[in-house]
């Protein structure tokens, strides 16, 4: 009994943390990208989002040294602080010298409104149908397994977790570059809790969170009109609900329900919906929203995040932004766009450029 108790405080714990962590780093990474005065909510999603673009670049750096899954995540927790820091001492300066550090904090509560209740009360039931309702697929046991082996034996990615045994680069290649498992571990190893417990039970609650997050800041800027997003998340909500009954079917609202932690699910319910939301906030010239121009970087960002989660995010990350810059290149005749596009999908080009040539060429593991 008391070992239950324990561990869901350690759940509770790092749902409660992965907010106060994401939201001083959400900031920092907005002031870098030149925008202020944004939503709580936006911070804790652009933070997750950086988290997972961090771990990303220092496990590249660590696993094709052989470096153990301790080191990688003292270095991932020491760069998260430094941000962190930042966030909080720039957020409390910015607060400060506008004097709107504490009207900031009460306009919250100020302005909730009964189907801001409502929708808040959908999202929870949604979340909680979630947890009871998960089903489990192959790659469950695939990714779940090399999460779980990583965190028992202190490793980046070296042992199947079906036989055991050191892998070879055929099998490796299509996993070595996305560090989306030992990011699990990481998170794990610092909590004290098993992976197969953190990716089933606390992990559903923050990635279906973030998704309604991203998909009412897209109905904003879609409808242009908060109220009618409010309306929309409801509806939006509601309609996914009705999934339990499709759950056999692979779609969006189908992985998001059955396994919001797999890397399919992470990458279309929050990463295109997230790039969708930034690049309309780039280049859309109707008065959606106001950006600056280093909000590429931003892009960047989220381009790296999908490079952790999977090697199929990496193509579908670019695939949409290409997409959606071409088609705002020809409605506002700007081939400065093209750049953009470029400069922000250099991390999943050379990803993907890096794994077919592992592949092809015979790179030794």
């Amino acid at each position: 009994m008391g070992s239950e108790v324990m561990l869901i405080l350690k759940m509770v714990l790092l749902v409660l943390c992965s907010v106060l962590a994401a939201v001083p780093l959400g900031n920092m990474i907005f002031r870098l990208a030149g925008i202020k005065n944004e939503s709580v909510a936006s911070m804790y999603v652009a933070g997750i989002i950086s988290s997972m673009a961090i771990y990303e670049v220092v496990y590249l750096f660590l696993v094709f040294r052989y470096e153990s899954l301790s080191k990688t995540t003292f270095i991932w927790g020491a760069v998260m602080l430094l941000f962190i820091v930042a966030g909080i001492v720039t957020g409390i300066a910015y607060g400060k010298k506008n004097k709107n550090l504490h009207d900031g904090f009460t306009g919250y509560f100020t302005d909730i409104r009964v189907h801001h209740v409502i929708a808040v009360c959908v999202c929870v039931a949604y979340i909680i149908f979630t947890l009871v309702y998960q089903r489990e697929y192959t790659d469950d046991s695939l990714f779940v397994g090399m999460a779980s082996t990583a965190y028992s034996t202190d490793t980046l990615i070296r042992f199947s977790p079906f036989t055991g045994r050191q892998i070879e680069l055929s099998y490796v290649a299509k996993y070595i570059l996305s560090g989306y498992h030992a990011y699990m571990a990481s998170v794990s190893a610092i909590f004290g809790m098993q992976p197969v417990v953190m990716m089933h039970n606390v992990l559903p609650v923050i990635i279906i969170a973030m998704h309604y997050i991203v998909c009412y800041g897209l109905a904003s800027v879609i409808l242009k009109d908060k109220k009618s997003a409010d309306y929309a998340i409801i509806f939006l909500t509601i309609i996914d609900l009705f999934s339990m009954y499709n759950r056999f079917e692979l779609t969006t609202s189908a992985w998001l329900f059955t396994g919001p932690w797999y890397g399919k699910s992470i990458i279309g319910n929050v990463i295109i919906p997230v790039l969708w939301y930034y690049l309309i906030r780039i280049m859309d010239e109707d008065g959606n929203a106001k950006s600056t121009k280093r909000m590429w970087g931003l892009v960047a960002v989220v381009h790296t995040a999908a490079a952790l989660i999977s090697t199929y995010g990496s193509i579908a990350s670019a695939t949409v932004t290409l997409c959606i810059t071409v088609y705002y290149m020809i409605k506002n005749r700007r081939l400065s766009y093209a750049l953009g596009f470029v400069i922000s999908s250099v991390p999943s080009i050379a990803l993907m450029s890096f794994m077919l040539y592992m592949q092809y060429m015979g790179v030794k593991w």
